[in-house]
């Protein structure tokens, strides 16, 4: 094994074939923050690493399909952009849980009641027939189009959605990516 030190974190070389790239250094070539990355291991995004001692390490794969996630094009279809995190219990508003869980499928309905509700968003109504768009990082989790929505005491919205993330639809956001950015959990794009 080849240990070589980068300007963040390390690169190590096993057998001279395999490329392991650590935390700082993968979170580095993604131009995202270490806890951003953590998050992106939590939702799933990045599904597979190997622990050398107590360093997580990434293989050349993984990298290559995350530099893969290619920017979302400016001429996107009018969307709601929603920054979410890894899922947790919220069993008090009808649902198994909040955010979004690692390895259910988008069009899942657990997973669709995970994300749906409770938003602060102002205007709500421009939005009907336009898109829902679940991110972490700026990395898309899934597309789905808004069928109506209901508000709650406090003004927070409830979206009716429909998955359209494998479909032709969905094609403007899906495998693509937002520049991460700090404030609000919506951004109307």
């Amino acid at each position: 094994m080849v240990i070589v030190r980068c300007s963040v974190g390390l690169r190590m070389v096993y057998a001279g074939k395999m490329e392991l790239i650590t935390r700082p250094a993968l979170a580095q070539e993604l131009g995202i923050s270490i806890p951003s990355l953590a998050k992106l291991i939590a939702v799933g995004i990045v599904d597979s690493f190997t622990m050398v001692g107590v360093q997580m390490v990434f293989d050349e794969t993984m990298v290559t399909r995350l530099k893969n996630y290619g920017p979302v094009n400016d001429d996107h279809p009018q969307a709601l952009i929603l920054k979410t995190g890894a899922a947790r219990p919220d069993l008090e508003n009808g649902r198994k849980w909040q955010g979004w869980k690692a390895g259910v499928k988008p069009g899942d309905p657990d997973q669709m009641d995970g994300i749906r509700q409770w938003w602060p968003v102002r205007d709500p109504a421009p939005y009907v027939d336009r898109f829902l768009v679940p991110t972490v990082a700026g990395f898309v989790l899934g597309v789905y189009r808004i069928d109506d929505y209901s508000t709650i005491p406090g003004g927070r919205r409830s979206f009716e959605i429909s998955d359209v993330t494998d479909a032709p639809e969905g094609e403007a956001f899906r495998g693509k990516r937002f520049s991460p950015e700090g404030g609000s959990l919506t951004k109307s794009v």
